[in-house]
């Protein structure tokens, strides 16, 4: 019988007799897959990886379309290294998933197919842009200990359903899941800091978003699009924080539905441009609730724009929202000028993102 595969030292460097059904053999010895060895194979439909295989090298299997069942042993302990199952686009199942104790990016990139993902729990590296293109990736939980959900982890993963965001989460990067169409509430725990640039933008089914604990900085487009977001409560950052919790412009753009944002805490910097095309007008505005009056005050002060246009009303916790509301006259705006000098954030600097290096968390 001809050798499947070539063999040097404990790589496995070339399939040679590719069949629909393969088995990577059991050998002490044997460790590795190396780089590109199944790269665009024609053939290949189910693979089985035993225990003795570690790594799992860059494109070991990208594009192989015809693949559909990745079977791993389940007391392996596997590191997949970049694009190595990208483009397979009718994989479908990858039996005992959480074996995988390191991805690389763009692992499973376009798997068009592939339904469930239990990611390990204790997972060391989650590289960018992982299950980008994963449309029928319904449900997901994040790793216990990252503290970054990697820029484009979920980009286009338009059944995505339900997020179980972890407790360690602290950023969410650009376009971590952009188009989540089908996304429809968000929770975070009390670590979450900042919600990069666009990082759910476009996720048109998304109703709910809390945050238990304050955040510094929710950055320009986060919530863009977000056409179905009605809810948005954030709580206060620690007493011993002194920067401001800061809404960039566009932050909320295109929120067609959104009608009231929970903030609490004293220290809130907010640009008037945050809430652009919300579709918001006197008898539909949005209702800011805050703690005190005196937070009340400086949030009027700062979106005064929009207090003006009758579009946007402050209210403190507690108030009967029958009330008349306050409304701001240009002597109010004047005396208010003249006591704070930077607490009009109209053009806050977006630019400014988190940055996240690959590295991160390894």
């Amino acid at each position: 019988m001809k050798k499947a595969f070539k063999q040097v030292g404990s790589r496995i460097v070339k399939c040679k007799n590719p069949t629909e059904i393969m088995e990577i053999p059991t050998k002490r010895k044997l460790t590795e897959i190396d780089a590109n060895v199944f790269m665009g194979n024609k053939i290949l439909e189910r693979i089985s990886i035993p225990g003795n295989i570690r790594i799992l090298n860059v494109s070991a299997f990208e594009g192989c379309k015809k693949l559909k069942t990745v079977s791993f042993a389940p007391a392996a302990m596997v590191i997949l290294k970049s694009n190595v199952f990208k483009k397979c686009k009718h994989l479908s199942a990858v039996e005992n998933m959480n074996v995988i104790i390191s991805m690389d990016k763009q692992a499973f990139k376009d798997c068009a197919e592939l339904e469930e993902v239990e990611i390990n729990p204790y997972l060391i590296e989650f590289g960018k842009g992982c299950f980008e293109g994963c449309k029928k990736i319904s449900h997901v939980t994040l790793p216990l200990l990252h503290t970054v959900v990697p820029e484009r982890a979920f980009y286009d993963c338009e059944h995505l359903m339900a997020v179980n965001m972890g407790p360690a989460v602290e950023v969410v990067d650009k376009k971590a899941f952009f188009g989540c169409t089908a996304l429809t509430d968000i929770e975070f725990s009390n670590t979450l800091d900042n919600i990069s640039k666009s990082a759910f933008e476009s996720c048109y089914s998304l109703e709910r978003v809390v945050i238990e604990k304050g955040i510094k900085k929710i950055s320009s487009d986060a919530f863009k699009e977000c056409r179905s977001l009605s809810v948005v409560k954030c709580g206060a950052l620690a007493e011993n924080v002194k920067q401001k919790s800061v809404i960039c412009a566009n932050a909320f753009a295109g929120c067609y539905e959104l009608r009231t944002l929970e903030l609490s805490g004293n220290r809130w910097k907010i640009s008037a441009s945050a809430f652009k095309d919300c579709h918001l007008s006197p008898e539909s505005r949005l209702v800011v609730v805050v703690d005190t009056e005196e937070v009340a005050k400086n949030i009027e002060r700062q979106l005064s724009s929009l207090m003006k246009k009758d579009l946007l009303r402050v209210v403190v916790a507690g108030m009967d929202l029958n009330e008349e509301p306050k409304v701001i006259t240009n002597a109010d705006n004047a005396n208010d000028d003249a006591n704070s000098t930077n607490d009009h954030p109209d053009e806050i600097d977006s630019s400014d993102e988190i940055a996240v290096s690959d590295d991160t968390n390894k």
